[in-house]
């Protein structure tokens, strides 16, 4: 409801024609009105003001409408109002200008000063009032948007956070708060750095820093936030840098999907089923990252390949039971070899596969002469030991070899050490 600060008391120096001027004191007496209200009273008073005085052209021209005009008699046909404006008011609103309301007299016209101030004053007050609800208007919109943005940001399915370009949390939203098991709070008064698993830091800021340079207008990948009793919860992470008027970086715009449940069947259907080690899948995903990670910083890579020696003979000899418990031994005997050194993974009845990221030439050889040494503790059946043919490569960190290239190169070199070893195996029994 609009108020006005003090009594609104104009003296036109005439008696109101057609008591003019009655709209407007009325609903200054009553003092409880809209300012569309005031904008049509004073319209009317106005117009009844140029009748009585026979001297005036008022117009009020919005933007997109079609002209009002009220003209007086005597100089309908006589005298072209070419004199010009006495005033000319634009209506504005939030969005910008939205009209005018223009009064205009007559070359001839003999109007005294204080009815020229009437009428002057009624259009700036008609101006006022149209320009103040255009603002209402505005308000009213604004509201209405900022309450939809307020509603997205808070109901929606999927974390949200503000992030500064320091990793300050600006503004979080509940659903990332549970994501995280914390409060808003908590999380407010941190950054992202220190509830991210340090795994995934470097690989998280190296793309921060692609945003901030302009290199990347936006990134996602997946990684892991620290809970608060140690263990860690996966996310899709997506990040858009918002920038300011100047260009320069104001805040990032985070949007973080719970994906727990998706890794951990993505990591059931990773793994073999008889030894728990990765399958070949699972395999070529961690490859992929540890390959990335060499990149980054700039760290060899090795990678063995395993296949047991006439291991077919063992179901054919002592049944699929004791061949799977032998699998079993055998792929313990080398997870604990490797250690945390690497990772090991099943990728066919008898092949192994062996990760060691940041080793070179020289570590990759010992470690493949300490698998092979573990293997053939191993006792198949009475005076029979497990042996294997094994496959080492060594890349670089700017290697193009792909996961699958290099598990593929592995392979190739393991079989050069398997027909080694039936060679030599031929060449015993001949003599």
């Amino acid at each position: 409801m609009y108020e006005p600060a003090v009594p609104l008391r104009i003296d036109f120096g005439l008696p109101p024609p057609r008591q003019g001027m009655r709209h407007t004191q009325r609903l200054i007496a009553l003092g409880d009105y809209e300012p569309q209200d005031i904008a049509l009273a004073v319209a009317q008073d106005a117009l009844a003001l140029i009748d009585a005085a026979d001297h005036a052209l008022v117009t009020l021209r919005p933007r997109g409408a079609r002209r009002i005009e009220r003209r007086a008699a005597r100089h309908a046909e006589s005298s072209p109002l070419d004199s010009g404006a006495v005033v000319e008011l634009p209506i504005r609103s939030g969005q910008g200008r939205v009209g005018t309301i223009a009064l205009w007299l007559a070359v001839d016209a003999e109007m005294a000063a204080p009815d020229q101030f009437a009428l002057v004053a009624l259009t700036w007050l008609a101006a006022a009032a149209v320009d103040r609800l255009a603002l209402r208007e505005a308000e009213a919109q604004w509201q209405r948007e900022k309450r939809r943005l307020d509603a997205t940001f808070s109901a929606a399915p999927v974390g949200i956070a503000h992030v500064a370009p320091d990793g300050t949390f600006l503004a979080v939203n509940e659903r990332f708060a549970a994501i995280c098991g914390r409060t808003r709070a908590d999380l407010v008064a941190g950054g992202f750095q220190a509830i991210t698993h340090p795994d995934d830091l470097d690989e998280d800021l190296v793309h921060v820093r692609r945003l901030l340079s302009g290199k990347s207008e936006r990134y996602r990948m997946e990684k892991r936030y620290l809970l608060p009793d140690g263990s860690a919860t996966w996310v899709n992470l997506t990040v858009a840098l918002i920038r300011d008027t100047r260009g320069e970086p104001d805040f990032f715009v985070s949007v973080i999907e719970d994906i727990s449940d998706v890794r951990r069947a993505r990591a059931e259907a990773s793994r073999d089923p008889l030894t728990g080690l990765l399958n070949r899948r699972g395999l070529l995903e961690s490859l992929q990252r540890d390959l990335v990670r060499c990149a980054q910083t700039e760290q060899p890579f090795t990678l063995v390949y395993v296949d047991f020696d006439a291991f077919k003979q063992v179901n054919d000899r002592h049944g699929h039971a004791r061949g799977d418990a032998c699998l079993t031994l055998a792929a313990n005997a080398l997870a604990r070899t490797v250690g945390s050194w690497g990772r090991v993974a099943r990728v066919g009845g008898d092949e192994f596969v062996i990760a060691l990221p940041g080793s070179g030439v020289d570590t990759g050889t010992a470690m493949v002469r300490r698998l092979r040494a573990a293997l053939r503790r191993i006792e198949v059946a009475p005076g029979w030991h497990l042996s294997a043919s094994f496959g080492r490569i060594t890349v670089q960190p700017d290697t193009d070899l792909t996961a699958a290239a290099l598990i593929a190169a592995a392979d190739t070199k393991m079989f050069r050490d398997k027909r080694r070893v039936a060679r030599m195996a031929r060449a015993r029994s001949r003599s």
